[in-house]
C-alpha cells in the first residue's frame, strides 16, 4: 500500500463514529458450520454483498409477514373519499371447544407467530389471548 492511500487514525475514528451513530449492528449466528459460505456464494450470484442479501431477506420476509398479518386480522382498507365511519359486521369464528383446547400446543404457542395467526384465523383474537395467558401461567409454574 502506498503512503498516499493509507487511512489516517483520524479518518478511521471518524468512520467508526459515523457508523456508531447511523447504523445498528446485529450479530448473526448461522447453523450448521459452513452455512456462511453458502450464503456468501448465493449473495454473489445475486450481485449482492452478504450484508445486503441479509437485509433484503429480512425486508422481504417482514413485508410478507405484515401482509399475512393484515389479511388475518381482516383489516379494511381506508376509504379516503368517505368520512362516514363504516362498521364491518362482526366476523363469525368457530366455537372453541374442550376438544379444540386439548389439541393446542401451549408450549409452541408463545414462540410461533404463524401458529398464533392460524388460531386467530379459525377462532379469533379473544381465544388467542386466553390461550397466551394460559401459556404464560404454565410457564411461570414450571
Amino acid at each position: 500500500m502506498s503512503e498516499d492511500s493509507k487511512i489516517s487514525k483520524a479518518q478511521q475514528k471518524a468512520v467508526h463514529k459515523y457508523v456508531k451513530i447511523n447504523y445498528d449492528r446485529i450479530e448473526l449466528t448461522v447453523k450448521p458450520k459452513g452455512k456462511k459460505e453458502e450464503l456468501k456464494t448465493h449473495a454473489q450470484k445475486m450481485g449482492e454483498t452478504l450484508n445486503s442479501f441479509i437485509n433484503r431477506a429480512i425486508n422481504e420476509t417482514m413485508k410478507r409477514d405484515n401482509q399475512k398479518l393484515e389479511e388475518s386480522l381482516a383489516l379494511e382498507p381506508k376509504n379516503e373519499t368517505s368520512h362516514i365511519s363504516q362498521t364491518k359486521p362482526e366476523r363469525q369464528f368457530k366455537p372453541f371447544t374442550e376438544s379444540d383446547a386439548d389439541k393446542v400446543d401451549i408450549a409452541r404457542l408463545p414462540k410461533d407467530i404463524r401458529y398464533q395467526m392460524d388460531i386467530i384465523e379459525v377462532y379469533g383474537r379473544d381465544v388467542l389471548a386466553s390461550l397466551l395467558d394460559k401459556a404464560r401461567k404454565e410457564n411461570k409454574e414450571s
